[in-house]
């Protein structure tokens, strides 16, 4: 804290405010000090105690540590001088506000240009801020919410598919799922680094979050892969693109209703491999009826058996199913007969499949190609 006022005091917010919440509070504080745009403002030490405000409480990193200093005061007399500036240093994710330099306003050009500039990032901090919100955990870590999704959160043991972003506070970019395949981790089940799991720990489905992860929660001092040196803190930006939960029945809008047995995943990369429209993939399954009835199983063939997505020549429900399914997992599904062989006499159907029967398929996804 570099001064006797309480930051949140100045901007009259609670300490509990989101950036929105912060930014709509300065915009109205700084009409009140400069009501007039053109000219100085009305009480020039309180705009620069306004400012002060804003740029540390806008920022998470600094806010974080504001926050520590703030419950805290005596942390504040160990550190020395170098380390307060080295702390006020904005990270390159960080929302920054520019100063006005009223100075600048004796030279006419100089200052509209200042102006127009100063404007136009503070409408991108309130853009930015909308309908966001920026929570700093107990252990350090800072996550906010891009896009809050929708849905139930995830819950310990569920495979996440997302797509991220890890760059470091320089901006320097260490990794990528963008340009690949999506990744796909266990939540809570420690299958990544605890800045994983704590700061998407209550994401919903479709949701963004930007990850501040400080170094203990993340490769500590041991640094990771060449590319990510002791000590670092990291920046992710996490989309969840879907969520799963093995032995849940989830019943899709045709009717169809299956279970996963198993998530599949790449087990070098954890990459995500689902099929498309077209893709030839490569399976073993049993077919059996509701009755237990048994009528194929791969798995007495030397090899697989081998299907293109949407091409008509299985059972809709077994295309379907199979379409969202990932290489490496394992599926049961329960196909209502419109979905199966429906009405068709036993002459069309597999040898004991009665008319209008329900048919359950236990499918292992081995290939696309």
């Amino acid at each position: 804290m570099t001064g006797d006022r309480d930051y949140y005091d100045v901007l009259d917010v609670n300490p509990a405010a989101d950036r929105r919440a912060i930014a709509e509070a300065y915009d109205r504080l700084a009409r009140r000090y400069q009501p007039d745009e053109d000219l100085p403002p009305s009480d020039p030490e309180g705009m620069r105690e306004l400012d002060e405000a804003f740029d540390t409480l806008d920022d998470p990193e600094r806010r974080a540590e504001y926050d520590r200093l703030r419950v805290n005061p005596a942390l504040a007399v160990e550190a020395e001088p170098e380390d307060e500036i080295e702390a006020g240093a904005l990270p390159p994710v960080a929302h920054q506000r520019p100063r006005r330099n009223w100075l600048a306003l004796g030279l006419l050009a100089a200052g509209v240009a200042a102006f127009a500039a100063g404007l136009a990032i503070l409408a991108v901090v309130l853009f930015a801020g909308d309908g966001q919100r920026t929570v700093t955990l107990a252990s350090g870590l800072i996550y906010t919410e891009v896009e809050e999704g929708s849905g139930d959160p995830g819950r310990p043991g569920d495979a996440l598919t997302v797509h991220y972003t890890g760059t470091l506070q320089d901006g320097t970019e260490f990794d990528s799922s963008r340009d690949k395949n999506p990744f796909v981790f266990f939540l809570g089940v420690e299958d990544v680094i605890q800045g994983w799991d704590e700061g998407l720990a209550s994401i919903k489905e479709g949701g963004r979050r930007t990850l501040i992860i400080p170094p203990a929660l993340a490769y500590g001092d041991q640094g990771a892969g060449g590319v990510i040196p002791p000590g670092a803190t990291l920046l992710f930006d996490v989309e969840v693109l879907n969520i799963e939960t093995t032995g849940e029945e989830i019943t899709t809008a045709s009717g169809l209703k299956y279970v996963d047995m198993e998530i599949g995943r790449d087990p070098e990369n954890f990459q995500a491999m689902t099929p498309a429209t077209g893709n030839e993939v490569v399976v073993h399954f049993v077919g059996e009826t509701a009755a237990g009835t048994r009528f194929i199983d791969t798995r007495d063939d030397e090899q697989p058996y081998a299907f293109i997505i949407g091409s008509g020549s299985e059972t809709a429900g077994l295309d379907e199913g199979v379409s969202t399914m990932k290489v490496g997992g394992s599926r049961r599904l329960i196909v209502p007969p419109e979905l199966g062989y429906g009405d068709q006499g036993a002459g069309v159907t597999p040898e004991g499949v009665p008319s209008g029967a329900t048919l359950i398929f236990d499918v292992q996804l081995l290939a696309i190609r």
